[in-house]
């Protein structure tokens, strides 16, 4: 049997959608953009919402924002993708790492202050595998210190914990649009937020500071030119209405596509509960996870031959993370090794993120759990 990692949910009508944009006059940033920014601001009830081209870009546009620079610094968990702490060393910051909950993988709260200094300027959770961050606790922590939130929601397009939705209790939220996403432009990112001024800045930043966009100055008039000025230093990371158009169907679909998500994260678990090998992560109380991605905590030194194992029944899989604290570039740059973060490196060594998506079938759940169980010879 054949299982493949991931297979994506674009369907006739996203791709009729895209065929429609392509074969009008604007493919750029314009209204269909807009179409998707207002129904992405609605989904968690925030007043704003701006299209990127990805995540990390929106992560790095919105530092700049608030002037986080050379000497700052940004406190991010190390258990996550290299993107999160990328963003904080495009500005030339520096991101400074904690360690993960022994039972969650996300960022440990109470390990926080310790890494709060002087030079902090921002605190960016991230809601890692679709379970968010508490953050109650998170905002009473970066009020006590007048620090600013950004969450990374890359995996939390709609995830809730206690009823409270990214971008409600932060600064701003980004998220990401990426391939394996729960709805996918490819690539593609956006952010939310609810402060007016924050998301007119961000906006310009987006399309070179500029004041007036090309879909903007056609809407006021076809004859007469329509000048603009570039009032803010900036780069360029416009969504474009391709991307929306593809994204916008799919915003729709998310209620039943999570649900069907859930099942088979509930199946997963139930078929690996009490499994010495295999530990699964803790779900906390009032948790409504975007379940996007099914990770597992194999036993310690065996994650290389279960690998092999599902090279060879047809099983895809990945591995989502290992600590960003050990990549090259972040042992060179603020001088972290290997010990620093106990429970993230033994996180990093014995996870292993399973099939998961839509399409995936019981049968295929079934197939992947009984060849874990096999490997180890149960």
């Amino acid at each position: 049997m054949e299982v493949p990692f991931y297979r994506h949910s674009v369907n006739k009508d996203d791709i009729a959608r895209v065929v429609s944009t392509l074969e009008g006059m604007f493919l750029t940033t314009g209204g269909v953009t807009t179409e998707f920014e207002c129904k992405f601001a609605d989904l968690f009830e925030v007043n704003h919402c701006i299209g990127t081209t990805n995540c990390t870009s929106a992560a790095e546009l919105a530092l700049r924002i608030w002037d986080v620079g050379p000497g700052d610094e940004v406190i991010v968990p190390t258990m996550s993708y290299v993107a999160t702490a990328q963003s904080v060393a495009l500005r030339g910051a520096k991101p400074v790492f904690v360690d993960s909950d022994g039972q969650t993988g996300l960022i440990d709260l109470n390990q926080i202050e310790a890494a709060i200094t002087e030079n902090t300027k921002v605190i960016m959770p991230v809601h890692l595998y679709g379970v968010m961050v508490d953050m109650v606790a998170l905002k009473v922590i970066a009020d006590k210190h007048g620090l600013k939130i950004l969450e990374d929601s890359a995996h939390a397009v709609v995830s809730s914990r206690d009823g409270i939705k990214p971008g409600q209790m932060s600064d701003a939220a980004v998220f990401s649009f990426y391939a394996t996403k729960n709805i996918t432009s490819g690539e593609g990112g956006a952010l939310i937020c609810n402060d007016d001024k924050f998301a007119e800045d961000f906006r310009r930043g987006t399309c070179c500071g500029v004041t007036k966009t090309a879909h903007s100055r056609r809407k006021e008039g076809e004859k007469a030119y329509v000048g603009y000025d570039s009032v803010q230093v900036a780069g360029k990371c416009n969504m474009t209405n391709i991307q929306a158009s593809l994204l916008i169907g799919q915003i729709d679909r998310l209620p039943m596509d999570r649900a069907k998500r859930g099942e088979l994260v509930a199946l997963y678990r139930k078929l690996l509960a009490d499994f010495g090998p295999v530990e699964l992560p803790h779900a906390p109380d009032g948790i409504d996870s975007s379940h996007y991605v099914m990770v597992a905590l194999l036993q310690d030194g065996t994650r290389d031959g279960i690998f092999r194992t599902f090279g060879e029944k047809g099983i895809g899989c990945a591995v989502n993370f290992d600590p960003i604290h050990l990549k090259t570039i972040f042992k060179q740059l603020s001088g972290y090794k290997e010990g620093d973060f106990p429970v993230a490196e033994n996180w990093g060594r014995r996870c292993i993120t399973l099939p998961l998506y839509n399409g995936l079938e019981e049968e295929q759940v079934r197939y992947v759990t009984d060849t874990i169980k096999a490997a180890y010879g149960k």
